[in-house]
């Protein structure tokens, strides 16, 4: 009896709802299985992508292996991606060069994203110079100088929520920008507009 594929006559949103099931890895992984599969990947609205820290403690050899490699793995999904994304993660501490972490994150703005997660070093300098809006929640602020770090790299914002934010700390919380216009802290008790 011949081997029949049935998966893959199946149409591209039923085949990229099933890769919705699957982390941003495999996901990509299928794209070896066949013809059918090789952009298939590109159509899943969520993208994932999370630099495990532990593993560069090992060797500065392996290391610089492994952030290559995971450098790789981010630019190749966000290079052939073409849809809208409704979720961007994006989880790599101080072993990504701020502008490669800027130019992920700014692709991920040009496709839409819906909701954006990002865990970074405040140290890696990522500006956001044409940001307008931002919303943080549950964010735990580390210092004074990290806080002032994010909000100056962004220069043309207006719009500013604080929601549910652990902000224990900071000495000196001082939001300091010409061009805001509105500025809503909300906590677990209340909501302050400003």
């Amino acid at each position: 009896m011949e081997d029949v594929d049935r998966i893959s006559d199946l149409p591209d949103s039923i085949l990229t709802h099933i890769l919705l099931f699957l982390s941003t890895k495999e996901a990509v992984g299928t794209s070896i299985l066949s013809s059918r599969w090789k952009y298939i990947f590109t159509l899943v609205p969520n993208l994932h992508f999370d630099l495990v820290d532990d593993l560069c403690h090992k060797n500065l050899e392996s290391c610089i292996l492994h952030i290559k490699s995971f450098i790789s793995f981010v630019d190749k999904p966000l290079s052939l991606h073409e849809t809208s994304l409704d979720r961007f993660h994006l989880k790599c501490r101080e072993m990504v060069h701020g502008p490669r972490v800027y130019s992920w994150i700014s692709t991920a703005i040009r496709r839409g994203v819906k909701h954006l997660d990002i865990s970074i070093s405040p140290d890696q300098g990522v500006p956001f110079p044409n940001l307008k809006a931002l919303h943080l929640k549950s964010v735990e602020f580390l210092s004074d100088d990290t806080t002032k770090s994010l909000l100056s790299s962004c220069n043309n914002l207006e719009d500013l929520v604080i929601a549910h934010c652990n902000i224990e700390n900071l000495f000196n919380f001082t939001i300091s920008h010409h061009l805001l216009k509105r500025l809503t802290i909300l906590s677990h008790y209340r909501k302050i507009d400003f």
